[in-house]
């Protein structure tokens, strides 16, 4: 039962899931968006330009409507062709430029510019005449189909409403002189083309929250999917593990590389052991600079000895040092004059080696401030 939930594409894509999409050219678009763009662009582009293409077109009409000796000549048809078909090309250019701006436009409207050379290779999943099948029988396809056929009979409807209310007047342009027939026809047509603008941005307005939410429903991850994603982007854990105790044992190896340059060492005196630096010539207060329980403090206080770093029994003040100062960080103020005491008896020591002073007497107890201390009973709630 599991297993068949696993296999659920019920998850939401991940942001990994959907920036790889991405990358390979995934994304949500609407081609109804180009088409309404192309068209609105090229309508009002002809509303602008509506003067300069009846009189382009007047001049070619009349230029290959006309006949006399000269166009029974090769030469002269051939120079005829060639000249309407340029005339043409200057009239549609504006348009055909328009159009291809606004079509790209379009086409990074819904999802923006993606720059990918993915979707070109060749992908040999899809020869597959099975997989092809069913994707021409997949609800997809049903959607675009219906979609496809409501937009043609809502064109078919409109075609058959402007043909029935116009058709009168298109017939009577037929008996109209030229100079005024153009004009006529072009107004009409640009009603037309009105209505049909009108039905592509209807449609297109519909169609973009369509293809995102078909975008999102494509992209959807089944459990073990996102957890496979899971252990791709957070690694394994056994790999995950490891690392960190590499890492443990090589910030083990620098602080034990410390602990000959400490200060002293204070002990509990077999389960903590905490190394105390401090540089009278700098100032500042002492830092720790290594710390560690049972198997480490045992470590600790083996390197200490080698290199003859004084040791001090302080249950209380290790136990404190231990849990409130991190390594390379300085002491607390509160733990201040402890650890003053410390120094003072290392000094003393230090002096009575060289001769200077008599040997001292270790200190028997040296008090931390109350909640320092992590074995004090806590104060109980009045």
């Amino acid at each position: 039962m599991a297993e068949e939930s696993g296999q659920d594409k019920s998850l939401p894509a991940s942001a990994r899931k959907l920036e790889r999409a991405r990358e390979e050219g995934q994304v949500a678009r609407s081609r109804d968006v180009g088409h309404a763009l192309v068209l609105g662009v090229s309508f009002a582009l002809l509303g602008v330009l509506m003067p300069w293409v009846f009189e382009r077109l007047t001049v070619l009409m009349r230029t290959g409507l006309r006949f006399d000796r000269a166009a029974l000549t090769d030469a002269y048809a051939s120079n005829l062709i060639h000249g309407q078909l340029l005339g043409a090309l200057e009239i549609w250019a504006p348009f055909g430029i328009a159009g291809a701006l606004v079509g790209v436009a379009g086409a990074l409207a819904v999802s923006g510019f993606i720059f990918t050379g993915k979707p070109l290779l060749p992908q040999f999943n899809r020869l597959d005449p099975f997989s092809g099948f069913g994707r021409l029988f997949s609800a997809q396809s049903l959607v675009e189909n219906l979609k496809l056929f409501i937009v043609l009979m809502a064109l078919v409807a409109l075609t058959a409403y402007i043909a029935w209310t116009h058709g009168s007047q298109w017939m009577s342009l037929t008996t109209m002189p030229l100079h005024s027939a153009l004009p006529e026809a072009g107004f009409t047509l640009l009603k037309a083309v009105f209505w049909l603008i009108g039905l592509v941005v209807a449609v297109a307005a519909l169609d973009i929250p369509l293809q995102i939410w078909r975008h999102k429903e494509n992209l959807k991850m089944t459990i073990e999917e996102m957890r496979q994603e899971h252990k791709e982007t957070e690694g394994n854990p056994e790999i995950k593990n490891k690392i960190r105790q590499l890492q443990r044992q090589a910030a083990r190896q620098r602080m034990m590389a410390e602990v000959p340059k400490a200060t002293v060492i204070v002990t509990n005196p077999t389960h903590y052991a905490v190394a105390l630096a401090w540089d009278e010539a700098k100032g500042g207060a002492p830092k720790v600079v290594a710390k560690g329980v049972d198997a480490v403090a045992a470590k600790i206080r083996e390197i200490g000895a080698e290199h003859k770093v004084p040791l001090l029994e302080a249950p209380p003040l290790a136990r404190a040092l231990y849990t409130h100062v991190e390594i390379e960080e300085e002491i607390p103020a509160a733990l201040y004059a402890a650890v003053a005491q410390v120094l003072a008896y290392v000094f003393q020591l230090n002096a009575s080696l060289r001769g200077e002073a008599m040997s001292p007497s270790a200190p028997s107890s040296i008090p931390v401030p109350v909640g320092m201390d992590p074995l004090d009973p806590q104060p109980k709630p009045v």
